[in-house]
């Protein structure tokens, strides 16, 4: 939300309403931020995410299939069956790390 076009924005609304930027930004951002400590705090071992709506904006939630993939992972997490499952972190990189073409030998 640091783009010239938000600050742009921002500065627009404090002259306008007579607030400073910092507050303007502050209020632009609570939101958002309250989305972020919803779902941190949300109950994760039994997977339960609560539904935010932000009204004419978006509605965050999440569905019953990504809530079995979650079921799913930590089964196989527990299990010690790693060698089969791909997470996101272990995902091979596009770009290869030998600083050049892949046709190096």
């Amino acid at each position: 939300m640091r783009s010239s076009n938000t600050q742009a924005i921002v500065k627009e609304l404090s002259r306008k309403y007579g607030f400073a930027e910092r507050e303007i930004f502050q209020m632009v951002r609570a939101p958002f931020e309250f989305v972020v400590e919803t779902m941190r705090n949300s109950d994760r071992n039994n997977l339960e995410f609560p539904t935010i709506r932000i009204k004419k904006f978006v509605t965050f939630y999440c569905s019953e299939q990504r809530k079995e993939y979650f079921r799913k992972l930590r089964l196989k997490l527990q299990d010690g069956r790693r060698a089969d499952f791909i997470t996101r972190r272990e995902i091979i990189p596009v770009y290869p790390r030998t600083g050049g073409s892949v046709d190096e030998g």
